[in-house]
Formats: C-alpha cells, sequence, structure tokens
C-alpha cells in the first residue's frame, strides 16, 4: 500500500530574515568546515547563500553527474518511460541540464520550478514525474547559481520529503517509479548534499531499498521478471546512475549481493541487446539513447568479455558519440 501523501501548499517567496530560512545551523555538518559554519553564523542572509552557493560550486569530490559517467551522452534520458510523456519530460531534462536562465517566448528556469514546487505530491507516483523530482535533485547544485535562494531550498525540503514518504513504494507493482524515488532520489540527495543532516540520513534508507530491490526484481543471475523486462532500459539506467554515485563514494554502497546482481545484469543486457540499438522486450523508438545506456555502463562496470562482446553488437550502427566510448577503451 502506498504511504500517505500531503498536499503540497503553493510556493510563495518570503523575505529571507535569517540563515534558518537557508537551512538550519543545526542541520550542517561535515564536509562542511568550521570556518565555513562560522561564516554563515555571521553573515547576513543575502550574504550567507553567497556563501554556500560558492561552496557547492568549489567542491572537489562531489562532481556532477555528467562526470561520474563521462562518457554518456545525456543520462538522465535513459529512464525516461517511454509509454508516458517522453518529450515532456526530455524538455523537462533539457532545461534544467542547459541551465537557460530565461527565454523571450517560454518561461525561465525559475518559472518552470516554482510551477513544479506546487505540484501536488500524490502526482509524483507515476514514473514521469519521479523522472522529473531525479533529474531536479541531480542539478539542484548547478541550480543554486541560477534560481532565488527561497525557491532553492523549497525544492530540496520537497524532495527530501518527497524520498523519505516514498521509500515503501512496491516494487512489483510501480517498479520504475519505486526505484526511482526510494532509490536513487534519496542516493543522490545523500550524495550531493553530505552537508546537510536531512539529505545525509537519506543515505541508509536508500542502499537498504536499492539492495533489496535488485535481489528482488532479479533471478539471481541478473535477468528482471517477465514484467519488468518492458522497462528494462529505463530501470538499467536508474541502477546504473546508482553505481556511479557508490563508484565515487565509497561509503554510499549496496550490498555484496546486490552488486553481483548488478553485474549479471550488465551481461543480460548485452544478451538483450538489438544490433541496432534497444533491448528485447522494450519499445525501441529511441534506440541512440539504449545504445548509449548499454556501452557506457558495460564500460563502466562491466567485465571485458561483456565489452567486447556489446561493441561487436552494436559497434556497428553506433553513432559518433559510442564510437568514442569504444576507441577510448
Amino acid at each position: 500500500m502506498l504511504p500517505p501523501t500531503r498536499q503540497t501548499e503553493p510556493y510563495q517567496p518570503h523575505p529571507t530574515t535569517k540563515m534558518s530560512q537557508l537551512a538550519s545551523l543545526t542541520e550542517l555538518q561535515k564536509p562542511l568546515s568550521k570556518k565555513i559554519i562560522a561564516q554563515l553564523k555571521r553573515a547576513a542572509p543575502a550574504d550567507a547563500w553567497t556563501i554556500w552557493c560558492n561552496h557547492l560550486s568549489q567542491r572537489k569530490k562531489i562532481i556532477p553527474l555528467s562526470q561520474l559517467l563521462p562518457n554518456s551522452k545525456c543520462p538522465l534520458h535513459w529512464s525516461v518511460d517511454l509509454s508516458l510523456q517522453r518529450d515532456e519530460t526530455i524538455a523537462f531534462i533539457e532545461k534544467l541540464t542547459d541551465q537557460i536562465p530565461g527565454e523571450k517566448n517560454g518561461e525561465t528556469i525559475n518559472d518552470l520550478l516554482q510551477r513544479w514546487s506546487v505540484m501536488d505530491d500524490a502526482d509524483i507516483f507515476n514514473s514521469t514525474d519521479a523522472m522529473q523530482c531525479v533529474s531536479t535533485a541531480w542539478t539542484l547544485p548547478a541550480l543554486s547559481q541560477s534560481i532565488k535562494p527561497d525557491l532553492w531550498w523549497s525544492i530540496i525540503d520537497r524532495l527530501v520529503t518527497v524520498a523519505a514518504d516514498t521509500l515503501q513504494l512496491d516494487v512489483k507493482k510501480q517498479p520504475l517509479a519505486a526505484n526511482l524515488l526510494g532509490g536513487e532520489l534519496p542516493l543522490a540527495l545523500a550524495y550531493l548534499f553530505p552537508e546537510l543532516k536531512s539529505t545525509a540520513e537519506l543515505s541508509h534508507s536508500a542502499i537498504e531499498f536499492l539492495s533489496e530491490a535488485l535481489v528482488e526484481m532479479l533471478d539471481g543471475e541478473g535477468m528482471p521478471e517477465s514484467c519488468h523486462l518492458p522497462r528494462f532500459g529505463p530501470l538499467l539506467g536508474c541502477w546504473t546512475r546508482c553505481r556511479a554515485i557508490m563508484q565515487q563514494c565509497k561509503d554510499l554502497s549496496w550490498t555484496s549481493e546486490a552488486e553481483n546482481q548488478y553485474l549479471w545484469l550488465l551481461t543480460q543486457a548485452v544478451r538483450l541487446s538489438r544490433s541496432n540499438g534497444g533491448f528485447a522486450f522494450c519499445p525501441s523508438d529511441h534506440p541512440d539513447s539504449d545504445r548509449n545506456l548499454l556501452l557506457t555502463a558495460v564500460k563502466k562496470f562491466g567485465n571485458a568479455s561483456d565489452l567486447k562482446a556489446a561493441k561487436l553488437l552494436v559497434g556497428q550502427n553506433a553513432s559518433k558519440s559510442d564510437r568514442a566510448i569504444e576507441t577510448s577503451a
């Protein structure tokens, strides 16, 4: 049974009169240095936001998704469910990742996210809106440079609430939405913002959820149950982004049993791949994205045999970007 949801109040900008409206000082922790915490305590609200944004932009260990998976075209596209509003979701992702400050005949990033922030939480239980939550989380560090502070903090608060409320989603009934919201979203927030207790504390439940999901949804040799095969690509994309976090941050790792299932999953991905892109039993309207997913995941985390087989299978019809992956191996 799905957990109860709450009706989100419309976003109303408030004047920032103290640091607690940015983030409670009691919520700040390492790796934020004592020096920066002291600066935040003394700073005026506008100056505190500038200090926070500078900190986010100067971090060395927390790198964006594009650098975690450097050979990928756009790893967030991998999990856009083909059966739902794919074009709408991709447009949302691209506007976030392109960081378009404003358009003459369109909405600004602030407008887009303000509209998104008032969406009823009940709407997120489909995989389209779940993917928008995940995409927003991944782009939050960069968004700090382009959106208003009150809106930025309201978004991160909402994502934390969503992640906490959806950890018990049933992977059998809603396999993709459950893994996006119960696994990747809290894991990404914990990875991206270890300085905040509210996000860092999500790591344990995210790891537990993902560890159980892989074992439950795969058959012991990485093959999903037949009911999950239509979403094989989006699920592989979700788990591959999670695995990239784990490679960067060893404290955020699933169990050895889940890792074994993921490695087997890569082998099954090669076996299920079509020579022209896409996976068997899945819609193949956008094979380039699936081809890029396969080559990126197997090159990054698979074994030499799987990589060789993947190159032979999809290399002939690979795009220039994918061929670059092959020649760099």
